[in-house]
């Protein structure tokens, strides 16, 4: 394996493989059995809302014999379900699913081999079974959070020799897909025959293959899509984004088990239901959603900024954009040591990818503070402002010649769970009409903090308002709101007040900071 890979397998990634062994034969039903097996006719009635179908299914299955241990508990998460009636969810977390129908392996010939991945065939048996964890998920919650879903097709093209899997969305045909979908979605279920071993847990998927990525999602990887698989790859994520459940993964086996002694099930279904009845039955639902938490900087150039970055890169092969991550990364290793060597990699990084922010992000700060070049830093600030467009990469401090001056800060004995208004005195920093940036910054803190709206007073009053939910997190540490005060008024006083939740915790601290726009 190539050196200059290392590096890229992991960037962007979060997960865990899932090594339980080869699906049991039960799980794999023939296509003449699924006809006749009253579990998928079971699994179908159970996420089309018709319970008592779903019940009777699920015990004709044990009459005749079916020895699958999670019958019983699912009959009783139907039940549970059944009895719910209509549900008001708090909220929705939306989930897309991708199906990889075609692989293209380039070859180091440059010629391209084809393998045909996930056909029409294969869909609806899974599809069905996407519904019934939607349902499960709405029993184990108590109807307070349901799952929905939308479909996408994917053709994957990888280099020969990559060392990430053919379907790795880095080399899906969905840059577009993910950008327009990322204040959408929060998870992705990826379903492709070659995907071994099954995974979940989060990643960020990449907005320009290789080198830019969106905020956090749950990423859940499969080749078969059989309600136990799903309901354990999801699980993962479901761990993730809750910030942990208090012990290991795989918690209903040993050496986890230990770790949950108020736990006395035998299974692992009855351990995810009895998470949701117990660990996460406090949490706040839209805290569960990555959409909630983890969002891009609002833009209005974002599609031109990624068709522009796009453009640089239709002739860059994923290859060349690897070995520049790992040029860069080279560099900040011997950045201390020696400076010299470091610019060297950092101008070959870009050489290779011109729009690197491992390495663009660098030469830009060192050259507007050692080597003025106002064409050179025009060029690498155009650059910057389209990565920030687009992705979640931090450059808060990159572009602008201060990022305000320092209004206060938020403290964990501030914050609560269930969301507090902070005031901080803007008297100073308003000074005439017009638009202002307010910067919530996170500084310390094993937990995140949602921000549900910024606004601007005069003297108690509410002049401005931005609403828009977002968090701060050690992956996404600020997080700029636009307020426009309409007059200034001599002598008044200004306030800023902003709405902040603690996320599972409230150890959070941060600074919130004020400039004119």
């Amino acid at each position: 394996m190539p050196a200059r890979f290392l590096g890229f397998v992991a960037i962007g990634v979060a997960c865990w493989p899932c090594l339980a062994g080869p699906l049991r034969a039960q799980e794999r039903p023939s296509p003449q059995a699924r006809q006749q097996s009253p579990r998928l006719a079971g699994f179908a009635a159970f996420g089309e809302g018709r319970y008592d179908e779903a019940i009777r299914q699920f015990r004709l299955a044990l009459e005749r014999g079916d020895t699958w241990d999670l019958i019983p508990g699912l009959i009783e998460t139907i039940e549970a379900r059944r009895r719910l009636g209509v549900i008001a969810p708090a909220d929705t977390h939306r989930i897309g699913i991708i199906w990889v129908t075609d692989i293209y392996r380039v070859r180091f010939d440059g010629g391209r081999a084809h393998q045909r991945d996930i056909t029409e065939q294969q869909k609806p048996p899974w599809q069905i079974q996407l519904g019934a964890l939607r349902a499960t998920i709405e029993a184990f919650s108590g109807g307070r959070w349901t799952l929905a879903f939308d479909e996408v097709d994917a053709v994957a093209t990888y280099p020969e020799g990559s060392p990430l899997k053919p379907p790795n969305p880095d080399h899906l045909n969905l840059e577009r897909y993910f950008l327009e979908n990322t204040d959408r979605h929060d998870t992705y279920i990826t379903f492709s025959n070659t995907t071994s071993p099954q995974m979940g847990l989060a990643r960020r998927y990449p907005v320009v293959n290789g080198v830019l990525y969106g905020p956090h999602r749950g990423m859940v990887a499969v080749s078969y899509g059989s309600l136990s698989i799903l309901l354990h790859e999801f699980f993962h994520a479901v761990e993730w984004v809750s910030d942990g459940l208090g012990g290991p993964v795989h918690g209903w086996r040993e050496p986890g088990r230990s770790s949950f002694p108020l736990w006395r099930g035998t299974t692992e279904f009855d351990y995810y239901r009895w998470h949701f009845a117990t660990t996460l039955r406090d949490r706040v639902w839209r805290t569960m959603n990555h959409t909630n938490r983890w969002r891009l900087v609002p833009s209005a150039d974002r599609s031109a900024a990624q068709e522009r970055i796009l453009a640089a890169y239709a002739a860059i092969p994923l290859t060349a954009r690897q070995e520049a991550r790992e040029l860069a990364d080279s560099a900040r290793r011997v950045q201390g040591a020696n400076p010299a060597r470091a610019a060297e990699l950092l101008r070959r990084a870009l050489a290779l990818s011109p729009y690197a922010p491992e390495a663009l992000l660098p030469v830009y700060e060192e050259m507007r503070e050692r080597r003025p070049d106002a064409e050179s830093l025009s060029v690498y600030a155009r650059r910057l402002t389209d990565i920030r467009a687009v992705s979640a990469f931090v450059l808060w401090d990159s572009l602008a010649t201060t990022v305000g001056a320092p209004l206060g800060a938020w403290w964990p004995e501030q914050l609560t769970r269930d969301g507090v208004a902070l005031e901080w005195d803007a008297t100073a920093g308003i000074t005439a009409a017009g638009p202002y940036v307010v910067t919530l910054l996170r500084r310390t803190g094993r937990t995140a903090v949602t921000i549900e709206w910024v606004a601007l007073l005069e003297d108690g009053g509410e002049v401005a308002r931005q609403t828009r939910r977002a968090s701060v997190s050690h992956n996404w540490p600020d997080q700029p709101y636009e307020l426009s005060l309409p007059a200034y008024r001599v002598g008044a006083r200004y306030t800023v007040r902003a709405h902040l939740t603690g996320v599972n915790g409230t150890d959070s601290h941060g600074i919130v900071l004020l400039r004119r726009k």
